[in-house]
């Protein structure tokens, strides 16, 4: 008889602390995002949206990062939603805040220390709806995933 290990158990029938995504078998979320990355590095094409592709995964995995970076992460998503991608405006304010950072702490942090968790959220998509299988189809569920986080942050805050 097969062993079967911890990952596997846990994984397959647990959803994501962060996301709320379930497990595709043994793959987390964390397993597809490197995969995407690997797709990004690979071909120019699948690199036109990695930005996109990391602040969203960021995003919706955010319990580590500082209040500031998850904010302005949020606002960059925002700004893409909008038909502003990339808003220069948001680019500068996000080079302000680390410059602004280094000079008064010798560094620019985006995790956070404290352990308190982060508001969770209903995500309509997640990493698991990015379809990698040809550039098109990547390009258009990577957009479509970050303006599905876009909406997704809108209407928790919209809501008691």
């Amino acid at each position: 008889m097969p062993e079967t290990s911890l990952k596997e158990i846990t994984t397959e029938f647990l959803p994501c602390p962060e996301c709320g995504a379930f497990a595709e078998g043994i793959e987390t979320c964390h397993d597809r995002f490197h995969e995407l990355l690997i797709f990004d590095y690979q071909d120019q094409g699948y690199f036109a949206v990695h930005h996109l592709l990391v602040l969203t995964f960021m995003t919706q995995h955010a319990d580590a990062l500082t209040d500031e970076a998850f904010h302005s992460s949020r606002a960059a998503l925002s700004a893409f939603a909008a038909g502003k991608w990339p808003d220069t405006h948001v680019q500068q304010q996000a080079q302000t805040r680390l410059e602004n950072r280094a000079q008064f702490d010798g560094t620019a942090q985006f995790v956070r220390k404290s352990s308190q968790l982060r508001q969770r959220i209903a995500w309509t998509r997640t990493v698991f709806d990015v379809d990698f299988s040809g550039v098109s189809a990547y390009v258009q569920t990577v957009e479509a995933w970050a303006s599905a986080v876009a909406h997704d942050l809108e209407s928790a805050t919209a809501s008691p």
